[in-house]
């Protein structure tokens, strides 16, 4: 995840150089950057695919394709973690499109918001990589799971009041690094200690299945959320305070899940 930091704070940097070629070459230059980077990346997938021996890891792991399907309609822990994680991306693509106007009121010229975007980003990665580095094993261990799960709902709660409320550029990167540096720095690895409980191939094939598929059909339900809002006339506004009862559902199954956690950990 510090790795995952490092990426966005030199990403970020490289869109602020960028901003200005925008409106000459449109996203001809973010697009050649990109594409330079992930090739690198897919060199180096293949290294690590390469130096070790795949054979062996099926082998260990065993099982179908299909079971990280089956996992999550017949294990109860499974289940809740995907819908915990489905509501989050939910929550998150929320949020993000109810900034949207708010940083489009901010500046006509597209370099303005591009730099905009990118100076947030700046912001939130390195406040993210130090909270990743020095802080979450101890908020961890002094808070616990359980809190740290319940907690996110009532952040996404209170970003969706001033959303409301006091909306402003201020506001949009004050959530941004409120939930983000949350997510990545306590969130996220409360998740992976939570999956650490599950069988080896329940394990690695129920993340995979949840962080693709499930936090995409959230990305999606979001968008169909306040698609819903557009086409019933209500102000973008107005739609984040309407999604509160679902930030409250999301702390609820956050408790839920750390509640079986708490059990399976007694058990084992």
């Amino acid at each position: 995840m510090a790795g995952g930091s490092l990426g966005a704070i030199f990403g970020s940097e490289i869109s602020v150089r960028l901003s200005e070629s925008f409106t000459n070459f449109g996203l001809e230059l973010f697009a050649f950057s990109s594409s330079i980077l992930l090739f690198l990346a897919i060199l180096l997938a293949r290294y690590i695919v390469n130096t070790n021996n795949s054979i062996v890891l099926v082998e260990r792991v065993g099982g179908g394709w299909s079971d990280a399907i089956s996992n999550i309609i017949t294990m109860k822990d499974v289940r809740s973690i995907a819908i915990y994680s489905w509501l989050f991306t939910s929550l998150m693509t929320i949020q993000w499109i109810s900034a949207i106007p708010i940083i489009e009121a901010y500046s006509d010229l597209s370099p303005d918001r591009i730099e905009l975007f990118a100076r947030i980003e700046q912001l939130v990665s390195p406040l993210t990589l130090f909270t990743q580095l020095f802080l979450t094993y101890f908020v961890i261990s002094f808070f616990g799971i359980s809190s740290i799960l319940m907690i996110y709902g009532l952040l996404f709660i209170i970003v969706f009041l001033l959303y409301g409320l006091l909306p402003s550029v201020g506001i949009v990167v004050f959530a941004q690094a409120l939930l983000r540096v949350f997510e990545y720095g306590f969130n996220k690895p409360s998740r992976e200690i939570i999956y650490s409980q599950l069988k080896k191939g329940d394990r690695y094939k129920s993340t995979v299945f949840i962080d693709t598929f499930i936090t995409r059909f959230g990305d999606l339900s979001g968008s169909i959320f306040m698609g819903i809002g557009k086409i019933a006339s209500i102000g973008i506004s107005f739609m984040p305070i309407i999604a509160i009862p679902f930030a409250a559902l999301f702390s609820l199954t956050g408790y839920k899940i750390s509640k079986n956690f708490v059990n399976n950990s007694k058990e084992l």
